[in-house]
């Protein structure tokens, strides 16, 4: 089965703007004018950051209909939980990150991070099933972001 989750959701596409915004801030409060006008034009005017969020949805969504066994089921939830997920400033880090082309994805911290949130909440995500693997979501994602 193929989930629909792109394009990203609104709510999600504003907290991307929100947070590549909110670092060019900090950069501009540590930086020297010139090399602040340089890393502000490479975070904030071009849309790497959602095309990023849209190659780790693709490669989650299809880790996660191989892994479900009713995916037909859970699908809506695993849409919304993904959704609170992304929202994170530490998930969004991790994304962005290896667009320098060096960095890696930390699969395991992200797997922390999804297993960390809300837990005993309301807002706990749900758990992924048992043969959802991280590290190949992480690999197919760097092979998304680096080689298109």
């Amino acid at each position: 089965m193929d989930i629909s989750w792109i394009p990203l959701s609104p709510s999600v596409i504003k907290y991307v703007e929100k947070f590549a915004l909110s670092q060019a801030e900090k950069l501009a409060a540590k930086q020297a004018d010139g090399m602040l006008a340089r890393v502000y034009r490479k975070i904030v005017p071009d849309k790497r950051a959602e095309k990023a969020n849209e190659a780790f949805v693709t490669r989650f969504a299809k880790e996660l209909d191989s892994a479900m066994d009713l995916p037909t089921l859970q699908a809506e939830t695993y849409k919304d939980a993904l959704d609170q997920f992304l929202c994170n400033p530490t998930v969004q880090f991790l994304l962005l990150a290896p667009l320098d082309g060096t960095t890696e994805l930390d699969s395991a911290l992200l797997s922390g991070i999804w297993s960390s949130i809300g837990i005993g909440g309301e807002d706990a995500l749900p758990p992924l099933p048992a043969d959802f693997d991280w590290a190949r979501v992480a690999k197919r994602y760097l092979e998304a972001i680096l080689f298109t």
